[in-house]
């Protein structure tokens, strides 16, 4: 029973690393500052919401993409 219950833990903590802990979003330094305004704790409501009221549009991608553009991780 035990065995089973670590599968089961480290299912589902690996599932949460790859969907929703282990991503990050890369922005610019211009974005940056548009969303300092958004980001502050009168004003933040969550993650989405800041970058919409921001103009900041998210977009999928990859580290070789990145690196592609004029700003490299």
């Amino acid at each position: 029973m035990l065995a089973r219950g670590i599968d089961e833990l480290k299912s589902e903590l690996l599932y949460l690393y790859v969907n929703k802990y282990g991503r990050f979003k890369y922005i610019t330094p211009r974005e940056n500052r548009l969303l300092m305004r958004y980001q502050k704790k009168s004003e933040f409501v969550d993650s989405e919401s800041a970058h919409k009221n921001a103009g900041v549009t998210l977009i999928a991608t990859n580290k070789a993409e990145l690196k592609t553009s004029r700003y490299e991780i």
